[in-house]
Protein backbone atom coordinates (compact mmCIF):
# COMPACT_ATOMS: atom_id res chain seq x y z
CA UNK A 1 0.00 0.00 0.00
CA UNK A 2 1.52 3.44 -1.05
CA UNK A 3 0.22 6.54 0.69
CA UNK A 4 -0.53 10.03 -1.00
CA UNK A 5 0.96 13.38 -0.37
CA UNK A 6 -2.60 14.31 0.81
CA UNK A 7 -3.01 11.41 3.42
CA UNK A 8 0.82 11.56 4.20
CA UNK A 9 -0.16 15.27 5.34
CA UNK A 10 -2.94 14.21 6.97
CA UNK A 11 -1.02 11.61 9.71
CA UNK A 12 1.71 14.40 10.22
CA UNK A 13 5.28 14.10 9.24
CA UNK A 14 6.49 14.51 12.80
CA UNK A 15 4.11 12.60 14.67
CA UNK A 16 2.94 9.19 14.82
CA UNK A 17 4.12 8.22 10.86
CA UNK A 18 7.96 9.62 11.57
CA UNK A 19 7.96 7.57 15.11
CA UNK A 20 10.14 9.73 17.18
CA UNK A 21 12.94 7.74 18.29
CA UNK A 22 12.59 7.99 22.38
CA UNK A 23 11.73 6.27 25.17
CA UNK A 24 10.48 8.53 27.75
CA UNK A 25 11.67 10.96 25.58
CA UNK A 26 15.61 10.00 24.93
CA UNK A 27 17.39 8.36 22.46
CA UNK A 28 17.70 4.42 23.76
CA UNK A 29 20.97 4.38 24.91
CA UNK A 30 21.40 8.29 25.36
CA UNK A 31 21.42 8.59 29.52
CA UNK A 32 20.40 5.48 29.90
CA UNK A 33 22.23 2.01 29.90
CA UNK A 34 19.62 -0.42 27.46
CA UNK A 35 18.34 -3.26 29.23
CA UNK A 36 20.61 -5.72 31.19
CA UNK A 37 21.11 -9.32 29.43
CA UNK A 38 19.31 -12.06 31.08
CA UNK A 39 21.15 -15.32 31.75
CA UNK A 40 20.82 -17.79 29.69
CA UNK A 41 22.62 -20.32 27.35
CA UNK A 42 20.95 -19.39 24.08
CA UNK A 43 24.17 -21.17 21.65
CA UNK A 44 22.38 -24.29 20.91
CA UNK A 45 18.86 -23.31 20.57
CA UNK A 46 17.27 -25.76 18.68
CA UNK A 47 16.85 -23.54 14.98
CA UNK A 48 13.89 -23.69 12.20
CA UNK A 49 14.65 -23.31 8.57
CA UNK A 50 11.45 -21.57 6.58
CA UNK A 51 11.04 -20.09 3.15
CA UNK A 52 10.88 -16.27 3.37
CA UNK A 53 9.41 -15.44 -0.55
CA UNK A 54 7.02 -16.88 -2.80
CA UNK A 55 7.52 -18.54 -6.01
CA UNK A 56 7.89 -16.79 -8.46
CA UNK A 57 9.57 -16.07 -12.10
CA UNK A 58 12.40 -14.21 -10.22
CA UNK A 59 15.29 -15.04 -8.11
CA UNK A 60 15.48 -13.56 -4.51
CA UNK A 61 19.01 -12.42 -3.57
CA UNK A 62 20.51 -9.93 -1.69
CA UNK A 63 18.31 -9.98 1.80
CA UNK A 64 18.71 -7.67 4.38
CA UNK A 65 16.89 -8.57 7.67
CA UNK A 66 16.13 -6.67 10.47
CA UNK A 67 14.41 -7.79 14.06
CA UNK A 68 11.79 -5.00 15.79
CA UNK A 69 13.22 -4.05 18.87
CA UNK A 70 9.56 -2.86 20.21
CA UNK A 71 8.00 -5.96 18.97
CA UNK A 72 10.41 -8.76 18.39
CA UNK A 73 8.31 -11.18 16.62
CA UNK A 74 7.92 -8.89 13.89
CA UNK A 75 10.63 -9.42 11.37
CA UNK A 76 11.14 -7.45 8.01
CA UNK A 77 13.36 -8.38 5.07
CA UNK A 78 14.12 -6.67 1.93
CA UNK A 79 15.73 -8.01 -1.21
CA UNK A 80 16.06 -7.97 -4.72
CA UNK A 81 14.47 -9.76 -6.96
CA UNK A 82 15.80 -10.73 -10.50
CA UNK A 83 14.03 -11.69 -13.26
CA UNK A 84 14.38 -14.60 -14.93
CA UNK A 85 13.10 -13.41 -18.24
CA UNK A 86 12.64 -9.73 -18.90
CA UNK A 87 9.62 -8.67 -20.23
CA UNK A 88 9.74 -5.67 -22.88
CA UNK A 89 11.55 -2.56 -21.73
CA UNK A 90 10.72 -3.68 -18.26
CA UNK A 91 13.10 -3.31 -14.92
CA UNK A 92 15.27 -6.83 -14.94
CA UNK A 93 15.27 -6.09 -11.19
CA UNK A 94 13.17 -4.77 -8.59
CA UNK A 95 12.69 -4.45 -4.57
CA UNK A 96 10.35 -6.76 -2.37
CA UNK A 97 9.79 -6.63 0.89
CA UNK A 98 8.56 -9.38 3.49
CA UNK A 99 7.36 -8.89 6.58
CA UNK A 100 6.73 -11.67 9.70
CA UNK A 101 4.51 -10.83 12.56
CA UNK A 102 5.36 -14.42 14.07
CA UNK A 103 8.53 -14.61 14.59
CA UNK A 104 9.62 -15.01 11.00
CA UNK A 105 7.21 -18.64 11.16
CA UNK A 106 5.15 -17.20 8.30
CA UNK A 107 5.80 -14.16 5.40
CA UNK A 108 3.33 -11.48 3.95
CA UNK A 109 5.26 -10.17 0.58
CA UNK A 110 4.71 -7.40 -2.05
CA UNK A 111 7.05 -5.11 -4.24
CA UNK A 112 8.21 -1.82 -3.96
CA UNK A 113 6.22 0.61 -6.10
CA UNK A 114 8.12 1.60 -9.52
CA UNK A 115 6.57 3.79 -11.24
CA UNK A 116 9.26 5.00 -13.48
CA UNK A 117 10.34 1.55 -14.44
CA UNK A 118 13.45 1.74 -13.10
CA UNK A 119 15.95 -1.37 -12.07
CA UNK A 120 16.32 -1.41 -8.33
CA UNK A 121 18.50 -3.60 -6.16
CA UNK A 122 21.39 -3.11 -2.98
CA UNK A 123 18.45 -2.90 -0.57
CA UNK A 124 19.12 -2.60 2.97
CA UNK A 125 16.06 -2.67 6.02
CA UNK A 126 16.19 -1.10 9.34
CA UNK A 127 13.91 -0.88 12.18
CA UNK A 128 14.68 2.00 14.80
CA UNK A 129 14.03 1.94 18.71
CA UNK A 130 10.34 3.53 17.75
CA UNK A 131 9.61 0.34 15.59
CA UNK A 132 9.39 2.57 12.31
CA UNK A 133 11.15 0.39 9.76
CA UNK A 134 13.32 2.30 6.66
CA UNK A 135 13.79 0.46 3.43
CA UNK A 136 17.01 2.07 1.39
CA UNK A 137 17.78 1.17 -2.09
CA UNK A 138 19.06 2.39 -5.42
CA UNK A 139 17.00 2.76 -8.66
CA UNK A 140 19.11 2.83 -12.20
CA UNK A 141 18.59 2.75 -15.85
CA UNK A 142 21.09 3.04 -19.05
CA UNK A 143 24.62 2.08 -17.39
CA UNK A 144 27.02 0.58 -19.47
CA UNK A 145 25.35 1.71 -22.67
CA UNK A 146 27.05 3.89 -25.18
CA UNK A 147 23.86 5.92 -26.04
CA UNK A 148 21.34 4.40 -23.36
CA UNK A 149 17.24 5.49 -24.36
CA UNK A 150 16.50 6.38 -20.92
CA UNK A 151 19.14 7.41 -17.77
CA UNK A 152 18.35 7.99 -14.57
CA UNK A 153 19.71 6.77 -11.17
CA UNK A 154 19.90 6.99 -7.15
CA UNK A 155 19.93 6.30 -3.97
CA UNK A 156 16.53 6.28 -2.44
CA UNK A 157 14.72 5.74 1.29
CA UNK A 158 11.08 4.24 1.95
CA UNK A 159 9.39 4.75 5.16
CA UNK A 160 7.44 1.83 7.00
CA UNK A 161 4.69 2.08 9.85
CA UNK A 162 4.78 -1.59 11.45
CA UNK A 163 3.42 -0.42 15.20
CA UNK A 164 0.06 1.20 17.04
CA UNK A 165 -3.23 1.59 15.02
CA UNK A 166 -1.69 1.57 11.07
CA UNK A 167 -1.79 -1.61 9.01
CA UNK A 168 1.49 -3.34 9.56
CA UNK A 169 1.73 -3.32 5.91
CA UNK A 170 2.06 0.75 4.90
CA UNK A 171 5.16 1.60 3.01
CA UNK A 172 5.29 5.04 2.48
CA UNK A 173 6.27 6.33 -1.40
CA UNK A 174 10.32 6.34 -2.02
CA UNK A 175 11.96 9.76 -1.00
CA UNK A 176 15.27 10.34 -2.85
CA UNK A 177 18.71 11.20 -1.05
CA UNK A 178 19.87 11.99 -4.51
CA UNK A 179 18.34 11.43 -7.77
CA UNK A 180 20.00 11.58 -11.07
CA UNK A 181 17.55 12.53 -14.05
CA UNK A 182 18.37 11.63 -17.96
CA UNK A 183 22.02 10.56 -16.74
CA UNK A 184 24.31 8.12 -15.07
CA UNK A 185 27.02 10.52 -14.56
CA UNK A 186 28.11 10.01 -11.65
CA UNK A 187 26.48 6.58 -11.01
CA UNK A 188 25.55 6.35 -7.21
CA UNK A 189 25.89 2.64 -5.60
CA UNK A 190 25.92 0.08 -3.04
CA UNK A 191 24.83 2.29 0.09
CA UNK A 192 25.07 1.47 3.70
CA UNK A 193 22.80 3.04 6.44
CA UNK A 194 22.63 3.34 9.58
CA UNK A 195 20.43 5.16 12.04
CA UNK A 196 21.40 7.45 14.85
CA UNK A 197 20.47 9.37 17.92
CA UNK A 198 18.37 12.73 16.99
CA UNK A 199 19.62 15.85 16.52
CA UNK A 200 17.00 17.95 18.99
CA UNK A 201 15.05 16.07 22.22
CA UNK A 202 11.84 14.46 21.49
CA UNK A 203 12.61 14.87 17.28
CA UNK A 204 13.17 11.96 14.64
CA UNK A 205 15.84 9.55 14.70
CA UNK A 206 19.07 10.99 12.25
CA UNK A 207 19.71 9.02 8.86
CA UNK A 208 23.05 8.48 7.47
CA UNK A 209 23.64 7.31 4.01
CA UNK A 210 26.90 6.33 2.28
CA UNK A 211 27.63 5.19 -0.82
CA UNK A 212 30.51 4.62 -3.78
CA UNK A 213 30.04 7.23 -6.49
CA UNK A 214 31.08 5.97 -10.04
CA UNK A 215 32.86 9.13 -12.22
CA UNK A 216 31.71 6.54 -14.69
CA UNK A 217 30.28 3.35 -13.96
CA UNK A 218 32.46 0.34 -14.96
CA UNK A 219 35.21 2.33 -16.68
CA UNK A 220 38.15 1.31 -17.44
CA UNK A 221 39.81 5.27 -18.26
CA UNK A 222 42.03 6.88 -15.15
CA UNK A 223 40.66 9.60 -15.26
CA UNK A 224 37.45 7.85 -14.16
CA UNK A 225 37.57 7.32 -10.37
CA UNK A 226 35.50 6.39 -7.31
CA UNK A 227 35.03 7.90 -3.60
CA UNK A 228 33.01 7.35 -1.13
CA UNK A 229 30.45 9.89 -0.27
CA UNK A 230 28.23 10.91 2.78
CA UNK A 231 24.42 12.63 3.69
CA UNK A 232 22.54 12.80 6.63
CA UNK A 233 18.57 13.28 7.59
CA UNK A 234 17.65 15.28 10.27
CA UNK A 235 13.86 15.15 9.46
CA UNK A 236 13.15 11.69 9.39
CA UNK A 237 13.57 11.47 6.12
CA UNK A 238 12.17 14.23 4.30
CA UNK A 239 15.41 15.60 3.18
CA UNK A 240 18.40 15.20 3.14
CA UNK A 241 21.62 17.25 3.11
CA UNK A 242 24.43 17.53 0.03
CA UNK A 243 26.44 14.36 -0.51
CA UNK A 244 29.82 15.06 1.62
CA UNK A 245 32.91 13.38 0.14
CA UNK A 246 34.44 10.50 2.55
CA UNK A 247 37.65 9.51 0.42
CA UNK A 248 40.53 11.04 0.79
CA UNK A 249 41.62 12.56 -2.69
CA UNK A 250 44.88 9.88 -2.75
CA UNK A 251 42.29 7.06 -1.94
CA UNK A 252 39.80 7.44 -4.71
CA UNK A 253 39.54 4.24 -6.54
CA UNK A 254 39.31 3.34 -10.21
CA UNK A 255 35.28 2.97 -11.52
CA UNK A 256 36.12 -0.66 -12.83
CA UNK A 257 34.22 -2.39 -10.08
CA UNK A 258 36.79 -4.07 -9.11
CA UNK A 259 39.62 -4.65 -6.37
CA UNK A 260 40.76 -1.09 -6.45
CA UNK A 261 37.36 0.33 -6.48
CA UNK A 262 35.78 2.06 -3.49
CA UNK A 263 33.36 -0.56 -2.42
CA UNK A 264 31.34 -1.36 0.61
CA UNK A 265 30.13 1.55 2.63
CA UNK A 266 28.92 0.49 6.33
CA UNK A 267 28.02 2.37 8.94
CA UNK A 268 27.68 2.68 12.24
CA UNK A 269 26.53 5.44 14.81
CA UNK A 270 27.66 6.19 18.52
CA UNK A 271 24.64 7.63 20.86
CA UNK A 272 26.61 10.89 20.97
CA UNK A 273 26.24 11.21 17.29
CA UNK A 274 29.60 10.26 16.08
CA UNK A 275 29.87 8.53 12.79
CA UNK A 276 31.91 5.20 11.41
CA UNK A 277 31.42 4.01 8.41
CA UNK A 278 34.18 1.01 6.43
CA UNK A 279 34.99 0.25 3.22
CA UNK A 280 37.39 -1.74 1.21
CA UNK A 281 39.95 -0.78 -1.49
CA UNK A 282 43.33 -1.66 -2.98
CA UNK A 283 43.66 -4.96 -0.81
CA UNK A 284 42.64 -3.25 2.79
CA UNK A 285 39.83 -2.33 4.68
CA UNK A 286 39.36 1.44 5.24
CA UNK A 287 37.75 3.33 8.37
CA UNK A 288 37.23 7.22 8.94
CA UNK A 289 34.90 8.84 11.29
CA UNK A 290 33.40 12.11 12.02
CA UNK A 291 32.71 13.20 15.37
CA UNK A 292 30.16 15.28 16.74
CA UNK A 293 29.54 18.53 16.11
CA UNK A 294 32.19 18.49 13.29
CA UNK A 295 31.10 18.77 9.50
CA UNK A 296 34.01 17.11 7.69
CA UNK A 297 35.46 13.68 8.49
CA UNK A 298 39.03 12.55 9.06
CA UNK A 299 41.60 11.52 7.22
CA UNK A 300 41.04 8.02 6.04
CA UNK A 301 42.94 4.53 8.14
CA UNK A 302 43.94 1.41 6.88
CA UNK A 303 42.63 -0.60 9.48
CA UNK A 304 42.85 -3.86 8.04
CA UNK A 305 44.82 -5.99 5.32
CA UNK A 306 42.73 -8.06 3.36
CA UNK A 307 45.03 -10.00 0.99
CA UNK A 308 43.54 -10.79 -2.55
CA UNK A 309 41.10 -7.37 -2.47
CA UNK A 310 37.37 -7.46 -2.08
CA UNK A 311 36.54 -9.18 -5.68
CA UNK A 312 37.15 -12.68 -4.59
CA UNK A 313 35.90 -15.08 -7.68
CA UNK A 314 35.02 -18.38 -7.00
CA UNK A 315 34.02 -21.24 -9.21
CA UNK A 316 30.45 -21.63 -9.93
CA UNK A 317 29.39 -18.73 -8.91
CA UNK A 318 28.54 -15.22 -11.17
CA UNK A 319 29.78 -12.81 -8.42
CA UNK A 320 31.53 -13.23 -4.74
CA UNK A 321 33.41 -10.67 -2.78
CA UNK A 322 34.78 -10.35 0.73
CA UNK A 323 33.33 -6.66 1.79
CA UNK A 324 33.08 -5.84 4.97
CA UNK A 325 30.30 -4.90 7.85
CA UNK A 326 30.92 -2.69 10.77
CA UNK A 327 29.00 -2.91 13.65
CA UNK A 328 28.87 -1.13 17.11
CA UNK A 329 28.17 -2.89 20.53
CA UNK A 330 25.10 -0.76 22.08
CA UNK A 331 24.84 -3.30 24.84
CA UNK A 332 25.68 -2.87 28.82
CA UNK A 333 27.81 -5.43 28.19
CA UNK A 334 31.37 -5.51 29.25
CA UNK A 335 32.81 -4.39 25.72
CA UNK A 336 30.27 -1.75 25.02
CA UNK A 337 31.22 0.92 22.36
CA UNK A 338 33.35 -1.41 20.91
CA UNK A 339 33.45 -1.62 16.61
CA UNK A 340 34.13 -4.81 14.98
CA UNK A 341 34.66 -5.51 11.30
CA UNK A 342 34.59 -8.60 9.87
CA UNK A 343 34.72 -9.48 5.94
CA UNK A 344 36.63 -12.05 3.53
CA UNK A 345 40.07 -12.34 2.00
CA UNK A 346 42.49 -14.78 0.77
CA UNK A 347 44.90 -14.15 3.45
CA UNK A 348 45.74 -18.12 3.05
CA UNK A 349 46.71 -17.25 -0.37
CA UNK A 350 44.93 -20.26 -2.03
CA UNK A 351 42.56 -18.82 -3.50
CA UNK A 352 39.81 -19.98 -0.97
CA UNK A 353 38.57 -17.25 0.91
CA UNK A 354 38.53 -16.96 4.90
CA UNK A 355 36.11 -15.05 7.45
CA UNK A 356 38.65 -12.76 9.46
CA UNK A 357 37.54 -9.93 12.50
CA UNK A 358 38.72 -7.31 14.18
CA UNK A 359 37.77 -4.48 16.73
CA UNK A 360 38.84 -0.96 18.38
CA UNK A 361 38.01 0.01 21.56
CA UNK A 362 39.19 3.50 20.78
CA UNK A 363 36.36 4.56 18.18
CA UNK A 364 38.41 3.52 15.43
CA UNK A 365 41.93 5.26 16.53
CA UNK A 366 43.53 1.90 16.63
CA UNK A 367 42.71 -1.03 15.44
CA UNK A 368 43.51 -5.15 16.50
CA UNK A 369 45.50 -7.55 14.41
CA UNK A 370 42.65 -9.55 12.32
CA UNK A 371 41.71 -12.90 13.59
CA UNK A 372 40.53 -15.55 11.94
CA UNK A 373 37.42 -16.80 12.65
CA UNK A 374 37.84 -20.31 12.29
CA UNK A 375 40.92 -21.40 12.62
CA UNK A 376 42.47 -24.02 10.30
CA UNK A 377 43.38 -27.16 12.58
CA UNK A 378 46.88 -28.18 12.38
CA UNK A 379 47.63 -31.24 10.07
CA UNK A 380 44.37 -30.29 7.97
CA UNK A 381 44.37 -32.23 4.42
CA UNK A 382 45.30 -28.50 1.81
CA UNK A 383 42.54 -29.86 -0.59
CA UNK A 384 39.79 -29.86 2.64
CA UNK A 385 40.12 -26.62 3.86
CA UNK A 386 37.01 -24.28 2.71
CA UNK A 387 35.51 -21.48 1.03
CA UNK A 388 34.03 -19.08 3.13
CA UNK A 389 31.11 -17.35 0.81
CA UNK A 390 29.89 -14.20 2.01
CA UNK A 391 29.88 -12.81 5.21
CA UNK A 392 27.50 -10.93 7.73
CA UNK A 393 28.12 -9.77 10.86
CA UNK A 394 26.00 -8.58 14.26
CA UNK A 395 26.22 -7.67 17.46
CA UNK A 396 23.11 -8.46 19.67
CA UNK A 397 22.36 -5.36 21.61
CA UNK A 398 21.28 -6.60 24.40
CA UNK A 399 24.23 -8.47 25.81
CA UNK A 400 27.04 -7.61 23.15
CA UNK A 401 27.23 -11.02 21.97
CA UNK A 402 29.20 -11.07 18.49
CA UNK A 403 27.62 -13.47 15.81
CA UNK A 404 29.32 -13.88 12.46
CA UNK A 405 27.07 -15.77 9.53
CA UNK A 406 28.59 -16.92 5.81
CA UNK A 407 28.09 -19.71 3.40
CA UNK A 408 30.51 -22.48 3.19
CA UNK A 409 31.68 -25.14 0.28
CA UNK A 410 34.90 -27.80 0.83
CA UNK A 411 37.88 -26.97 -1.73
CA UNK A 412 38.04 -24.12 -4.48
CA UNK A 413 35.52 -25.95 -6.79
CA UNK A 414 31.61 -25.93 -7.93
CA UNK A 415 29.71 -28.20 -4.68
CA UNK A 416 27.44 -28.16 -2.20
CA UNK A 417 27.02 -25.08 -0.06
CA UNK A 418 26.12 -25.10 3.83
CA UNK A 419 25.07 -22.35 6.19
CA UNK A 420 27.62 -21.83 9.14
CA UNK A 421 27.02 -19.48 12.30
CA UNK A 422 29.75 -18.47 14.53
CA UNK A 423 28.92 -17.09 18.45
CA UNK A 424 31.31 -15.11 19.97
CA UNK A 425 30.76 -14.53 24.12
CA UNK A 426 34.13 -12.42 24.55
CA UNK A 427 34.08 -9.86 22.36
CA UNK A 428 35.53 -11.54 19.41
CA UNK A 429 38.33 -12.96 21.50
CA UNK A 430 37.32 -16.57 20.42
CA UNK A 431 34.30 -18.50 18.51
CA UNK A 432 32.22 -21.49 18.34
CA UNK A 433 31.52 -22.46 15.40
CA UNK A 434 28.14 -23.75 14.43
CA UNK A 435 27.41 -25.93 11.26
CA UNK A 436 23.63 -25.53 10.47
CA UNK A 437 21.68 -28.69 9.93
CA UNK A 438 18.90 -27.74 9.67
CA UNK A 439 19.26 -26.39 6.37
CA UNK A 440 20.45 -29.10 3.94
CA UNK A 441 23.12 -28.80 1.53
CA UNK A 442 22.34 -27.25 -1.73
CA UNK A 443 24.35 -26.51 -5.03
CA UNK A 444 23.13 -22.98 -7.01
CA UNK A 445 23.19 -23.80 -10.83
CA UNK A 446 26.76 -23.08 -12.54
CA UNK A 447 27.29 -18.92 -13.09
CA UNK A 448 23.86 -18.52 -11.32
CA UNK A 449 24.43 -15.08 -9.43
CA UNK A 450 23.55 -15.26 -6.07
CA UNK A 451 23.70 -11.47 -5.14
CA UNK A 452 26.50 -9.58 -2.90
CA UNK A 453 25.71 -10.43 0.41
CA UNK A 454 23.62 -12.35 3.35
CA UNK A 455 21.20 -10.84 5.98
CA UNK A 456 21.43 -11.51 9.70
CA UNK A 457 20.36 -9.48 12.80
CA UNK A 458 20.31 -10.65 16.33
CA UNK A 459 18.45 -9.32 19.63
CA UNK A 460 18.18 -10.62 23.00
CA UNK A 461 19.25 -13.87 21.91
CA UNK A 462 17.31 -14.43 19.03
CA UNK A 463 19.05 -14.56 15.75
CA UNK A 464 17.49 -14.83 11.83
CA UNK A 465 20.45 -15.69 8.63
CA UNK A 466 18.65 -14.88 5.21
CA UNK A 467 20.37 -16.59 2.59
CA UNK A 468 19.05 -17.28 -0.84
CA UNK A 469 19.13 -21.43 -1.98
CA UNK A 470 17.35 -22.99 -4.79
CA UNK A 471 13.79 -24.11 -4.93
CA UNK A 472 14.05 -27.51 -7.25
CA UNK A 473 10.30 -27.06 -7.42
CA UNK A 474 10.20 -24.19 -8.83
CA UNK A 475 12.73 -24.46 -11.68
CA UNK A 476 15.70 -24.27 -9.27
CA UNK A 477 14.37 -20.73 -8.73
CA UNK A 478 16.25 -18.82 -5.71
CA UNK A 479 14.08 -18.13 -2.92
CA UNK A 480 15.05 -16.27 0.24
CA UNK A 481 15.38 -18.97 3.16
CA UNK A 482 15.94 -18.39 6.85
CA UNK A 483 17.43 -19.60 9.57
CA UNK A 484 15.46 -18.70 12.95
CA UNK A 485 17.03 -19.33 16.42
CA UNK A 486 14.62 -18.11 18.81
CA UNK A 487 15.35 -16.03 22.18
CA UNK A 488 16.08 -18.78 24.93
CA UNK A 489 13.01 -18.39 27.91
CA UNK A 490 13.85 -16.98 30.78
CA UNK A 491 14.86 -18.60 33.66
CA UNK A 492 12.84 -18.58 36.47
CA UNK A 493 15.19 -16.65 39.15
CA UNK A 494 13.13 -18.72 41.75
CA UNK A 495 14.58 -22.14 40.61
Amino acid sequence: MVWTHSQRILITWLGITLGTAITGGRWVGASEPPTPPSPRSWRDQPAKMVVVTPPGPFHAVEPSVAIDPTHPERIVVASLRLATARHGDGPYSVAGLSESSDGGLTWDDQTVPNPDRRNQGDDVVLIGPDGVAWHGFIGFEGIRQTRPRRARNGVFLQRGHLQGDLPTRVWFEPIPVIDHINTVEPFEDKPGFALGPPRREGGPPTIHVAWSRFDVYGSDRPEHRTRLVYSVSHDGGRTFTPPLTITDPDGFGDARDSDQTVMGATLAVAEDGAVFVAWARDGAIWFDRREPGVRNFGNDQRAAEAPGGWDLPLKGLAVHNGLPTLKLDASSGPHRGRLYLAWLDDHRGNGRPDARLCWSDDRGATWTAPRVIHPTPEGTDPASIPSRVFVSLAVDPTDGAVIVAHLERQGDGPGDLVAVLAYSDDGGNSFRRRVLSEVPPFQPAPGLFLGDYLGLDARDGRVVFVFPRPDPDHNGNLRLNAVLIPAPPTPDPQS
